[in-house]
């Protein structure tokens, strides 16, 4: 007969790889190019055109909400580093300024990378716990 405390710490251990493996299947899902929506930047919510599609080749493109944008991103675990960003440099409203100047600073610091598989969202987050949440777009 085996131990009460084994058994709860053999469901948690298979509970932890079946959640690392849905996250896995996710993000291979996700793999091809697939645009994603910018829901939060630094807790700011950007225009409803903010968004990034991200591809299979390492890069990565799309509009701050005002102007376009291209960069490069490599992953290493789950941490991702973005490359220059070329941009279109419109004048934009003041708030959309502010949001574009906050996602092109995290794009240049590495960045922590979670996915949740239940909300369809990616969660980047800096060194100073400041975030960049992403949904996939239909």
């Amino acid at each position: 007969m085996a131990r009460p405390g084994r058994a709860s710490t053999v469901i948690k251990s298979l509970s932890a790889v079946l959640s690392v493996a849905a996250s896995q299947a996710a993000m291979a899902e996700s793999e091809s190019a697939q645009v994603w929506s910018i829901l939060e930047i630094r807790e700011m919510i950007p225009s409803e055109d903010a968004h990034i599609m991200l591809d299979v080749d390492g890069n990565a493109s799309g509009s701050s909400g005002c102007n376009r944008f291209h960069t490069t991103i490599t992953q290493s675990g789950n941490i991702l580093t973005f490359g220059p960003i070329a941009a279109a440099r419109m004048a934009c409203p003041p708030d959309t300024d502010g949001h574009e100047q906050a996602l092109f600073g995290l794009f240049s610091q590495p960045l922590s990378l979670s996915y949740h598989v239940l909300r369809d969202q990616i969660v980047l987050t800096g060194p100073d716990g400041t975030r960049l949440v992403l949904q996939r777009s239909e």
